[in-house]
């Protein structure tokens, strides 16, 4: 907390917590590997049971619908490719938008996409202050809070951009691929375990812009996107559909309630 005191409030707080957890029989979980690696490093759980279990998503509700018709649904120009970007609150630092305005900003240096055939969608909070710094055309959506119309939004766009600096397990990823629509992302916390390298999107190399735009390119150029989409489709379904989920929870509970 940046205080002169060697003790300060946080510092209290931590042993409370350490006291509290010492001998007893706890059992936690994280939502992805990456967060569970991290606790286990924890001094104040490192000693706890700790396991990985996904958060959830209702398959039933997030689902691949018709491009064409969600496209023309929002008014999308004809014959572009089209990229989602998005989040609660876009211009927060950590989205990482600046390595999406450097990595269009190369698309279009090197020629690699041409600034006719590519547009940028931008959803979420502060998404018109954005707009005018990328490089292609924009189409702003604005905040969306209706689920119906983000799986339309998910389903009209031929991939989805998360380049965050720090994440877990991000739910607009999972919605992504149920909606069969493949994510380029950085290599951070629990982003490649959802994000299977040129299997269901592209996994960048950590803050590198080029890469970024490499994987933009290879989605929309160069992969078998026919398959990028049944294989994200299908990732969704296997690990993180709600009965698959409830199940391992249900072992979970059965195991320490044996313990």
């Amino acid at each position: 907390l940046k205080c002169p005191k060697k003790k300060d409030i946080s510092y209290k707080i931590f042993n409370q917590k350490k006291t509290w957890y010492e001998n007893k029989n706890i059992t936690l979980v994280g939502c992805s590997n990456w967060i569970a690696n991290q606790a286990k490093k924890s001094n104040l759980s490192k000693h706890a049971s700790i396991v990985s279990i996904p958060n959830p998503i209702d398959t039933m509700v997030y689902y691949p619908k018709n491009k064409e018709k969600m496209r023309k649904l929002f008014n999308f120009p004809e014959n572009k490719k089209y990229i989602l970007f998005g989040a609660c609150k876009v211009t927060d630092e950590r989205k990482g938008f600046v390595y999406l305005k450097e990595a269009g900003e190369i698309l279009l240096r090197e020629k690699i996409l041409l600034k006719d055939e590519l547009m940028i969608v931008v959803f979420g909070g502060n998404s018109n202050e954005v707009a005018s710094m990328l490089p292609f055309q924009v189409f702003n959506v604005g905040y969306i809070n209706n689920i119906e119309k983000m799986v339309s939004l998910y389903s009209a766009v031929d991939l989805f951009l998360i380049p965050s600096l720090e994440d877990n397990l991000p739910n607009t990823i999972m919605e992504s691929m149920a909606c069969g629509t493949p994510c380029v992302g950085f290599n951070i916390g629990g982003i490649s375990e959802m994000i299977e390298h040129k299997k269901n999107g592209y996994v960048a190399e950590y803050k590198n812009a080029t890469d970024l735009a490499t994987g933009i390119n290879w989605i929309v150029k160069e992969a078998n996107y026919n398959q990028l989409s049944i294989n994200a489709r299908n990732k969704v379904e296997i690990e993180y559909n709600e009965g698959n989920i409830a199940k391992k929870y249900i072992e979970l509970y059965k195991k320490v309630l044996i313990n």
